[in-house]
Protein backbone atom coordinates (compact mmCIF):
# COMPACT_ATOMS: atom_id res chain seq x y z
CA UNK A 1 0.00 0.00 0.00
CA UNK A 2 1.59 3.30 -1.03
CA UNK A 3 2.25 6.06 1.49
CA UNK A 4 0.35 9.30 0.92
CA UNK A 5 0.96 12.87 2.05
CA UNK A 6 -0.70 16.26 1.70
CA UNK A 7 0.84 18.94 -0.53
CA UNK A 8 1.05 22.63 0.51
CA UNK A 9 -1.96 23.19 -1.77
CA UNK A 10 -3.98 20.64 0.21
CA UNK A 11 -3.97 17.77 -2.33
CA UNK A 12 -3.47 14.16 -1.23
CA UNK A 13 -0.73 12.55 -3.35
CA UNK A 14 1.52 9.51 -3.26
CA UNK A 15 4.70 10.34 -1.37
CA UNK A 16 7.59 11.08 -3.80
CA UNK A 17 9.69 8.24 -2.34
CA UNK A 18 8.13 4.92 -1.32
CA UNK A 19 9.57 2.01 0.66
CA UNK A 20 8.81 -1.69 0.22
CA UNK A 21 7.07 -3.12 3.37
CA UNK A 22 9.15 -6.30 3.25
CA UNK A 23 12.41 -4.40 2.83
CA UNK A 24 12.41 -0.78 4.07
CA UNK A 25 15.83 -0.30 2.50
CA UNK A 26 14.39 -0.93 -0.99
CA UNK A 27 13.04 2.39 -2.18
CA UNK A 28 11.36 3.62 -5.37
CA UNK A 29 10.18 6.92 -6.83
CA UNK A 30 6.43 7.39 -7.27
CA UNK A 31 4.99 8.75 -10.52
CA UNK A 32 4.09 11.94 -8.66
CA UNK A 33 7.61 12.26 -7.33
CA UNK A 34 9.07 12.02 -10.83
CA UNK A 35 6.49 14.32 -12.44
CA UNK A 36 6.82 16.97 -9.74
CA UNK A 37 10.63 16.84 -9.70
CA UNK A 38 10.65 16.15 -5.95
CA UNK A 39 12.52 12.87 -6.44
CA UNK A 40 15.06 11.80 -9.06
CA UNK A 41 15.05 8.13 -10.16
CA UNK A 42 18.38 6.31 -9.97
CA UNK A 43 19.59 2.77 -10.61
CA UNK A 44 19.14 1.97 -6.91
CA UNK A 45 15.84 3.85 -6.63
CA UNK A 46 13.83 3.28 -9.84
CA UNK A 47 10.41 4.61 -10.81
CA UNK A 48 7.54 2.46 -9.53
CA UNK A 49 5.68 1.05 -12.54
CA UNK A 50 2.83 -1.33 -13.22
CA UNK A 51 3.91 -4.96 -13.27
CA UNK A 52 1.13 -6.07 -15.60
CA UNK A 53 -0.33 -4.66 -18.82
CA UNK A 54 -3.74 -5.62 -17.44
CA UNK A 55 -3.49 -2.64 -15.13
CA UNK A 56 -3.19 -0.40 -18.18
CA UNK A 57 -6.18 -2.06 -19.83
CA UNK A 58 -8.28 -1.48 -16.73
CA UNK A 59 -7.11 2.11 -16.39
CA UNK A 60 -7.89 2.88 -20.02
CA UNK A 61 -11.34 1.33 -19.70
CA UNK A 62 -12.11 3.32 -16.55
CA UNK A 63 -11.00 6.50 -18.34
CA UNK A 64 -13.30 5.61 -21.25
CA UNK A 65 -16.31 5.22 -18.95
CA UNK A 66 -15.44 8.41 -17.07
CA UNK A 67 -15.06 10.51 -20.23
CA UNK A 68 -18.23 9.09 -21.77
CA UNK A 69 -20.13 10.08 -18.65
CA UNK A 70 -18.65 13.56 -18.72
CA UNK A 71 -19.80 13.94 -22.33
CA UNK A 72 -23.31 12.81 -21.41
CA UNK A 73 -23.56 15.08 -18.38
CA UNK A 74 -22.66 18.01 -20.63
CA UNK A 75 -25.41 17.16 -23.13
CA UNK A 76 -28.33 16.18 -20.88
CA UNK A 77 -30.48 18.98 -19.54
CA UNK A 78 -30.89 18.37 -15.76
CA UNK A 79 -34.44 17.73 -14.64
CA UNK A 80 -35.73 17.28 -18.18
CA UNK A 81 -39.28 15.92 -18.22
CA UNK A 82 -40.25 14.03 -21.36
CA UNK A 83 -42.69 11.63 -19.74
CA UNK A 84 -42.65 8.02 -20.93
CA UNK A 85 -40.82 7.24 -24.16
CA UNK A 86 -42.30 4.50 -26.30
CA UNK A 87 -39.49 2.28 -27.58
CA UNK A 88 -41.60 -0.76 -28.42
CA UNK A 89 -40.70 -2.67 -31.57
CA UNK A 90 -42.40 -1.27 -34.65
CA UNK A 91 -44.48 1.35 -32.86
CA UNK A 92 -42.03 3.38 -30.83
CA UNK A 93 -41.00 6.98 -31.39
CA UNK A 94 -37.33 6.67 -30.42
CA UNK A 95 -34.77 7.55 -33.09
CA UNK A 96 -32.89 4.91 -35.07
CA UNK A 97 -29.64 5.11 -33.07
CA UNK A 98 -31.60 5.03 -29.79
CA UNK A 99 -33.58 1.95 -30.86
CA UNK A 100 -30.32 0.24 -31.78
CA UNK A 101 -28.49 0.93 -28.50
CA UNK A 102 -31.51 -0.19 -26.49
CA UNK A 103 -31.69 -3.40 -28.53
CA UNK A 104 -27.99 -3.97 -27.84
CA UNK A 105 -28.60 -3.22 -24.16
CA UNK A 106 -31.33 -5.86 -24.00
CA UNK A 107 -29.09 -8.33 -25.82
CA UNK A 108 -26.18 -7.56 -23.45
CA UNK A 109 -28.30 -7.96 -20.30
CA UNK A 110 -29.55 -11.34 -21.54
CA UNK A 111 -26.02 -12.56 -22.32
CA UNK A 112 -24.71 -11.36 -18.95
CA UNK A 113 -27.57 -12.92 -17.00
CA UNK A 114 -26.90 -16.28 -18.65
CA UNK A 115 -23.15 -15.99 -18.04
CA UNK A 116 -23.62 -15.18 -14.35
CA UNK A 117 -26.10 -18.03 -14.00
CA UNK A 118 -23.35 -20.40 -15.20
CA UNK A 119 -20.62 -18.64 -13.17
CA UNK A 120 -18.86 -17.64 -16.40
CA UNK A 121 -17.42 -14.40 -15.04
CA UNK A 122 -14.98 -14.04 -17.94
CA UNK A 123 -17.88 -13.99 -20.42
CA UNK A 124 -19.66 -11.44 -18.23
CA UNK A 125 -16.61 -9.16 -18.21
CA UNK A 126 -15.85 -9.57 -21.94
CA UNK A 127 -19.47 -8.91 -22.96
CA UNK A 128 -19.67 -5.82 -20.80
CA UNK A 129 -16.32 -4.49 -22.02
CA UNK A 130 -17.34 -4.88 -25.67
CA UNK A 131 -20.76 -3.28 -25.15
CA UNK A 132 -19.47 -0.26 -23.23
CA UNK A 133 -16.32 0.45 -25.24
CA UNK A 134 -17.40 -0.44 -28.78
CA UNK A 135 -21.16 0.16 -28.78
CA UNK A 136 -21.84 2.87 -26.20
CA UNK A 137 -18.66 4.95 -26.37
CA UNK A 138 -17.40 4.51 -29.94
CA UNK A 139 -20.62 4.06 -31.93
CA UNK A 140 -23.65 5.38 -30.04
CA UNK A 141 -22.10 8.58 -28.69
CA UNK A 142 -20.79 9.44 -32.15
CA UNK A 143 -24.19 8.75 -33.71
CA UNK A 144 -26.09 11.05 -31.34
CA UNK A 145 -23.64 13.97 -31.25
CA UNK A 146 -25.30 15.86 -34.15
CA UNK A 147 -28.86 15.56 -32.76
CA UNK A 148 -28.85 15.15 -29.00
CA UNK A 149 -28.64 18.84 -28.03
CA UNK A 150 -32.06 19.56 -29.56
CA UNK A 151 -33.71 16.24 -28.74
CA UNK A 152 -34.92 15.88 -25.11
CA UNK A 153 -36.15 12.32 -25.73
CA UNK A 154 -32.70 11.30 -26.96
CA UNK A 155 -31.16 12.89 -23.88
CA UNK A 156 -33.46 10.75 -21.74
CA UNK A 157 -32.40 7.61 -23.64
CA UNK A 158 -28.71 8.46 -23.17
CA UNK A 159 -29.30 8.97 -19.45
CA UNK A 160 -31.05 5.61 -19.19
CA UNK A 161 -28.28 3.85 -21.10
CA UNK A 162 -25.59 5.26 -18.79
CA UNK A 163 -27.71 4.40 -15.75
CA UNK A 164 -27.91 0.80 -17.00
CA UNK A 165 -24.19 0.69 -17.74
CA UNK A 166 -23.29 1.73 -14.19
CA UNK A 167 -25.60 -0.92 -12.71
CA UNK A 168 -24.13 -3.66 -14.91
CA UNK A 169 -20.56 -2.54 -14.34
CA UNK A 170 -20.76 -2.02 -10.58
CA UNK A 171 -19.86 -5.60 -9.50
CA UNK A 172 -16.50 -5.40 -11.29
CA UNK A 173 -15.76 -1.69 -10.98
CA UNK A 174 -17.48 -0.49 -7.79
CA UNK A 175 -15.46 2.61 -7.01
CA UNK A 176 -15.71 4.31 -10.40
CA UNK A 177 -19.40 3.48 -10.77
CA UNK A 178 -20.30 4.67 -7.28
CA UNK A 179 -18.45 7.95 -7.89
CA UNK A 180 -20.38 8.54 -11.13
CA UNK A 181 -23.75 7.31 -9.88
CA UNK A 182 -25.07 10.46 -8.14
CA UNK A 183 -24.19 12.65 -11.13
CA UNK A 184 -25.96 10.39 -13.62
CA UNK A 185 -28.96 9.97 -11.32
CA UNK A 186 -29.24 13.75 -10.94
CA UNK A 187 -29.79 14.35 -14.66
CA UNK A 188 -32.09 11.41 -15.35
CA UNK A 189 -35.45 12.38 -16.77
CA UNK A 190 -38.30 10.45 -18.34
CA UNK A 191 -38.93 6.73 -18.42
CA UNK A 192 -38.46 4.16 -21.17
CA UNK A 193 -41.48 1.93 -21.60
CA UNK A 194 -40.51 -1.67 -20.90
CA UNK A 195 -37.13 -0.95 -19.28
CA UNK A 196 -37.07 -1.03 -15.46
CA UNK A 197 -34.52 1.27 -13.83
CA UNK A 198 -35.94 2.13 -10.39
CA UNK A 199 -34.12 4.99 -8.61
CA UNK A 200 -31.64 4.28 -5.83
CA UNK A 201 -29.47 6.41 -3.57
CA UNK A 202 -26.50 4.10 -4.11
CA UNK A 203 -25.38 2.18 -7.16
CA UNK A 204 -24.55 -0.75 -4.85
CA UNK A 205 -28.22 -1.12 -3.88
CA UNK A 206 -29.72 -0.28 -7.29
CA UNK A 207 -31.84 -2.98 -8.93
CA UNK A 208 -30.37 -4.93 -11.82
CA UNK A 209 -31.69 -3.47 -15.12
CA UNK A 210 -34.34 -5.48 -16.92
CA UNK A 211 -36.03 -5.25 -20.32
CA UNK A 212 -39.47 -6.71 -21.01
CA UNK A 213 -39.46 -9.37 -23.77
CA UNK A 214 -40.49 -7.98 -27.16
CA UNK A 215 -40.20 -4.34 -26.14
CA UNK A 216 -37.21 -3.75 -28.45
CA UNK A 217 -36.66 -4.91 -32.02
CA UNK A 218 -33.37 -6.81 -32.15
CA UNK A 219 -33.51 -6.94 -35.96
CA UNK A 220 -32.45 -3.30 -35.93
CA UNK A 221 -28.97 -4.43 -34.80
CA UNK A 222 -28.26 -5.87 -38.24
CA UNK A 223 -29.64 -2.74 -39.94
CA UNK A 224 -27.41 -0.50 -37.82
CA UNK A 225 -24.34 -2.60 -38.56
CA UNK A 226 -25.02 -2.35 -42.30
CA UNK A 227 -25.44 1.42 -42.09
CA UNK A 228 -22.24 1.65 -40.04
CA UNK A 229 -20.32 -0.30 -42.71
CA UNK A 230 -21.65 2.03 -45.42
CA UNK A 231 -20.54 5.07 -43.41
CA UNK A 232 -17.07 3.57 -43.04
CA UNK A 233 -16.80 2.90 -46.78
CA UNK A 234 -17.80 6.47 -47.67
CA UNK A 235 -15.37 7.86 -45.10
CA UNK A 236 -12.55 5.79 -46.56
CA UNK A 237 -13.18 7.27 -50.00
CA UNK A 238 -13.34 10.78 -48.58
CA UNK A 239 -10.05 10.21 -46.77
CA UNK A 240 -8.29 8.73 -49.80
CA UNK A 241 -9.37 11.69 -51.93
CA UNK A 242 -8.45 14.29 -49.32
CA UNK A 243 -12.01 15.65 -49.07
CA UNK A 244 -12.41 18.48 -46.56
CA UNK A 245 -14.51 17.54 -43.48
CA UNK A 246 -17.23 20.11 -44.20
CA UNK A 247 -17.48 19.33 -47.90
CA UNK A 248 -20.66 17.35 -48.67
CA UNK A 249 -20.83 14.65 -51.33
CA UNK A 250 -23.59 13.04 -53.37
CA UNK A 251 -24.40 9.35 -53.26
CA UNK A 252 -25.70 7.51 -56.33
CA UNK A 253 -27.14 4.29 -54.95
CA UNK A 254 -29.43 1.41 -55.95
CA UNK A 255 -32.82 1.00 -54.30
CA UNK A 256 -31.69 -1.42 -51.55
CA UNK A 257 -28.97 0.98 -50.38
CA UNK A 258 -31.33 3.97 -50.54
CA UNK A 259 -33.82 2.06 -48.40
CA UNK A 260 -31.09 1.34 -45.84
CA UNK A 261 -30.12 5.02 -45.74
CA UNK A 262 -33.76 5.99 -45.22
CA UNK A 263 -34.06 3.54 -42.33
CA UNK A 264 -31.04 5.14 -40.62
CA UNK A 265 -33.03 8.39 -40.20
CA UNK A 266 -30.25 10.69 -41.32
CA UNK A 267 -27.37 8.91 -39.56
CA UNK A 268 -25.59 7.96 -42.79
CA UNK A 269 -25.92 11.46 -44.26
CA UNK A 270 -24.71 13.16 -41.08
CA UNK A 271 -21.78 10.91 -40.20
CA UNK A 272 -20.57 10.37 -43.78
CA UNK A 273 -21.01 13.98 -44.94
CA UNK A 274 -23.62 13.17 -47.60
CA UNK A 275 -25.68 16.04 -48.97
CA UNK A 276 -27.95 14.10 -51.33
CA UNK A 277 -28.82 10.48 -52.09
CA UNK A 278 -30.04 9.88 -55.65
CA UNK A 279 -30.98 6.85 -57.71
CA UNK A 280 -28.24 5.04 -59.60
CA UNK A 281 -30.70 3.19 -61.84
CA UNK A 282 -31.16 4.34 -65.42
CA UNK A 283 -29.05 7.45 -64.94
CA UNK A 284 -25.87 8.57 -66.62
CA UNK A 285 -22.69 7.83 -64.70
CA UNK A 286 -21.58 11.15 -63.14
CA UNK A 287 -18.18 12.46 -64.21
CA UNK A 288 -15.49 12.26 -61.56
CA UNK A 289 -17.48 9.86 -59.36
CA UNK A 290 -15.65 7.23 -57.32
CA UNK A 291 -17.18 3.75 -57.03
CA UNK A 292 -17.41 1.68 -53.87
CA UNK A 293 -18.67 -1.87 -53.54
CA UNK A 294 -21.38 -2.40 -50.94
CA UNK A 295 -23.30 -5.63 -50.40
CA UNK A 296 -22.68 -6.80 -53.95
CA UNK A 297 -23.76 -3.58 -55.66
CA UNK A 298 -21.93 -0.50 -56.88
CA UNK A 299 -22.43 2.83 -55.14
CA UNK A 300 -21.01 5.98 -56.72
CA UNK A 301 -19.77 8.96 -54.73
CA UNK A 302 -19.63 12.27 -56.58
CA UNK A 303 -18.79 15.78 -55.48
CA UNK A 304 -15.55 14.61 -53.90
CA UNK A 305 -13.65 17.42 -55.62
CA UNK A 306 -14.95 20.90 -56.35
CA UNK A 307 -14.81 21.70 -60.06
CA UNK A 308 -12.46 24.58 -59.32
CA UNK A 309 -10.09 22.17 -57.54
CA UNK A 310 -9.93 19.44 -60.21
CA UNK A 311 -6.55 20.53 -61.56
CA UNK A 312 -5.15 20.83 -58.05
CA UNK A 313 -6.50 17.35 -57.29
CA UNK A 314 -4.80 15.97 -60.42
CA UNK A 315 -1.52 17.51 -59.28
CA UNK A 316 -1.92 16.03 -55.80
CA UNK A 317 -2.76 12.58 -57.12
CA UNK A 318 0.12 12.60 -59.62
CA UNK A 319 2.53 13.48 -56.84
CA UNK A 320 1.08 10.65 -54.75
CA UNK A 321 1.33 8.20 -57.66
CA UNK A 322 4.96 9.14 -58.35
CA UNK A 323 5.82 8.71 -54.69
CA UNK A 324 4.16 5.29 -54.51
CA UNK A 325 5.92 4.12 -57.69
CA UNK A 326 9.22 5.13 -56.15
CA UNK A 327 8.37 3.32 -52.91
CA UNK A 328 7.37 0.15 -54.75
CA UNK A 329 10.57 0.20 -56.80
CA UNK A 330 12.65 0.49 -53.64
CA UNK A 331 10.83 -2.36 -51.88
CA UNK A 332 11.02 -4.61 -54.96
CA UNK A 333 14.75 -3.95 -55.36
CA UNK A 334 15.33 -4.81 -51.74
CA UNK A 335 13.36 -8.05 -51.97
CA UNK A 336 15.11 -8.99 -55.21
CA UNK A 337 18.47 -8.85 -53.45
CA UNK A 338 19.38 -12.36 -52.20
CA UNK A 339 21.77 -10.89 -49.67
CA UNK A 340 18.95 -8.97 -48.00
CA UNK A 341 16.37 -11.78 -48.13
CA UNK A 342 18.78 -14.44 -46.84
CA UNK A 343 20.70 -12.42 -44.25
CA UNK A 344 18.17 -9.94 -42.82
CA UNK A 345 15.98 -10.92 -39.88
CA UNK A 346 12.87 -12.82 -41.06
CA UNK A 347 10.54 -10.33 -39.38
CA UNK A 348 12.26 -7.45 -41.22
CA UNK A 349 11.82 -9.20 -44.58
CA UNK A 350 8.17 -9.91 -43.74
CA UNK A 351 7.66 -6.25 -42.83
CA UNK A 352 9.16 -5.19 -46.19
CA UNK A 353 6.74 -7.48 -48.02
CA UNK A 354 3.82 -6.01 -46.06
CA UNK A 355 4.96 -2.47 -46.88
CA UNK A 356 5.19 -3.42 -50.55
CA UNK A 357 1.62 -4.77 -50.52
CA UNK A 358 0.34 -1.60 -48.82
CA UNK A 359 2.18 0.62 -51.32
CA UNK A 360 0.71 -1.33 -54.25
CA UNK A 361 -2.81 -0.95 -52.83
CA UNK A 362 -2.25 2.78 -52.31
CA UNK A 363 -1.00 3.12 -55.88
CA UNK A 364 -4.06 1.30 -57.25
CA UNK A 365 -6.37 3.55 -55.25
CA UNK A 366 -4.60 6.71 -56.42
CA UNK A 367 -4.67 5.59 -60.05
CA UNK A 368 -8.39 4.77 -59.77
CA UNK A 369 -9.02 8.23 -58.33
CA UNK A 370 -7.05 9.83 -61.15
CA UNK A 371 -9.04 7.87 -63.73
CA UNK A 372 -12.27 8.96 -62.08
CA UNK A 373 -11.32 12.61 -62.65
CA UNK A 374 -11.45 12.00 -66.43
Amino acid sequence: EPRYERTPAGHIVAAPIQSAPSDPGARMVSAYGQASGLAEPTADMPVARNTSTRFDVGRNFANKVWNATRFALGRIQPGIDVGEIDITAGGGNAMFADQWILARLAQTIDTIDQALGRYQFNLYADTLYDFIWRDVCDRYLEAVKPTIDDNPAQQAVLGAVLDSVLRLLHPVSPFVTEALWPHVSAVRGGELRGIALPPSGLCATAAWPSVEPGVVDTSIIDTFDRADQLIGAIRNIRSSRGVKPKQLVTLHAPEAVRRLIEQSQGMVETLAGVDEVVSAENTERPAGASPLAFEGSEVLVSGLVDELDVEAERTRLQKLIDGKISQISGFESRLANPGYVNNAKPELVAETRELLAVARNDLAAAEAAMAALG
